[in-house]
């Protein structure tokens, strides 16, 4: 079986928080650890993830969303042998059941994927540009550009890339999605694997990129 450690990253949205990472323990299908890396929250996530035994990595301040998970996937691959990283949002509705275990079936063909179950709430302007949809692995797929960070899952050789990539830090998921496919990986949408992107809202001031 498959190693597979997903990381969220969150700094004051205790309800999204709480809501997101109980839907990924309920609908995952798949045995994984689950870590969260903590961008200096002061609204009571860190007493919650504590209470509900998630693993926690406690930054000092808030660093961001990409410092952070630059530091999420070192810390990871130094720290769990993981044979896939998973970045997953927590402001991330999954509308299916069994979401991992459904990427692990889609995977057993193929290990030269960057796969992201497809957004529902995704802007026009902001979608990839399409190469391919059809049936890959018999699964509905579309083959883009790039995939969108809310919920991607990479190998972990993938993941490696964007420690040794000075770019990957400050540049968007257009610009990985570039190098990961000049690598070899093919940026991939599971159509029939939906989430749903619920925004940032009103209630995620300390949202920060970089």
């Amino acid at each position: 079986m498959k190693k597979i450690v997903v990381f969220t990253i969150t700094c004051n949205r205790l309800e999204l928080t709480k809501k997101y990472l109980n839907e990924m323990r309920n609908k995952a299908g798949y045995p994984h650890e689950h870590i969260v890396i903590d961008n200096g929250s002061t609204d009571g996530t860190l007493e919650w993830l504590n209470d509900n035994d998630y693993l926690v990595l406690k930054l000092d301040r808030n660093y961001g969303i990409l410092s952070a998970m630059q530091i999420a996937i070192d810390y990871i691959i130094k720290n769990y042998d993981p044979d896939y990283i998973i970045k997953f949002d927590n402001d991330c509705e999954i509308q299916c059941e069994n979401i991992l275990a459904t990427i692990m079936d889609f995977y057993k063909e193929c290990e030269s994927y960057i796969v992201a179950p497809i957004d529902t709430a995704i802007l026009e302007r902001q979608r990839p540009k399409c190469f391919y949809e059809g049936i890959e692995h018999k699964y509905q797929v579309r083959k883009t550009t790039h995939v969108g960070g809310i919920f991607k899952v990479m190998p972990v050789k993938a993941a490696k890339m964007l420690l040794d990539c000075s770019d990957s830090k400050v540049g968007g998921d257009l610009l990985r999605g570039r190098m990961w496919i000049d690598k070899g990986y093919e940026p991939v949408y599971l159509m029939d694997h939906p989430i749903e992107h619920k925004g940032i809202g009103s209630q995620t001031k300390h949202y920060k990129l970089a």
